[in-house]
């Protein structure tokens, strides 16, 4: 399961991360929106050689240089730590990605997102955008709209894993109903949901399935293959 309920691919999610990440830092550079110059460029691919290097290009981000900086308390001129921790996270799902560690690309992904999320409210608080520059502001994504596309890839460790106990624990003729399915992985899903602090209420995750497999077209397509009427 590579893609999430709207239809974006992991690398789609990725290349979005990258176009919104090298805008975000051209806006906070220059304190204003501007297209991104020869120079926003070499400060961004400086930047990301440098977490490539530190991070073993995204293997282990916890001895990168942006570890040791406590994002939520970041104030001041420090807003800049927040790029080298958005790329770590970016170069860390990339790896996980490329080694079939699915959910920990998606979480990584989401770090990375969140943090852009954060620098974008930052940017667009501090330094309005003009009249001048009004025609370029939708080209850079809003933090709510940001947000939006977090939440979205939050849960999809935990869709991932739905779908993935599905096809395993299938019975050999399958599930007479949806509600039987659920009932017998469900013990297993709420510990993924508890192990992965996933943002969903343990107490109502079995609605919340049954939910999915009528709204989510992946989903609903795992319960077709594996329920019998």
């Amino acid at each position: 399961m590579n893609m999430i309920s709207d239809g974006s691919t992991f690398e789609e999610q990725c290349n979005f991360l990258l176009d919104q990440f090298c805008k975000t830092m051209a806006y906070f550079y220059n304190k204003r929106f501007v297209t991104p110059s020869p120079a926003d460029t070499e400060r961004y691919e400086a930047l990301l050689e440098e977490i490539i290097k530190q991070s073993d290009n995204g293997k282990n981000i916890t001895t990168s240089i942006f570890a040791d900086y406590s994002f939520e308390a970041t104030l001041g001129q420090k807003f800049h730590n927040y790029f080298p921790c958005i790329l770590g996270f970016y170069l860390s799902a990339k790896f996980n990605y490329e080694n079939n560690n699915i959910d920990k690309a998606w979480s990584a992904l989401v770090d990375a997102l969140y943090y852009l999320g954060v620098i974008s409210g930052i940017c667009q608080e501090r330094y309005p955008v003009s009249l001048a520059t009004q025609e370029h502001e939708d080209s850079l994504s809003s933090p709510k709209s940001i947000a939006g596309k977090t939440k979205a890839l939050r849960l999809h460790p935990i869709k991932h894993k739905l779908v993935e106990l599905l096809d395993e624990k299938k019975p050999e003729q399958g599930w007479s109903s949806k509600n039987m399915a659920v009932n017998d992985i469900l013990d297993e899903l709420l510990q993924f949901n508890k192990d992965t602090r996933s943002p969903l209420a343990p107490t109502n995750l079995s609605n919340t399935v049954l939910k999915w497999s009528c709204k989510d077209e992946i989903i609903k397509a795992a319960f077709a293959r594996v329920v019998t009427r």
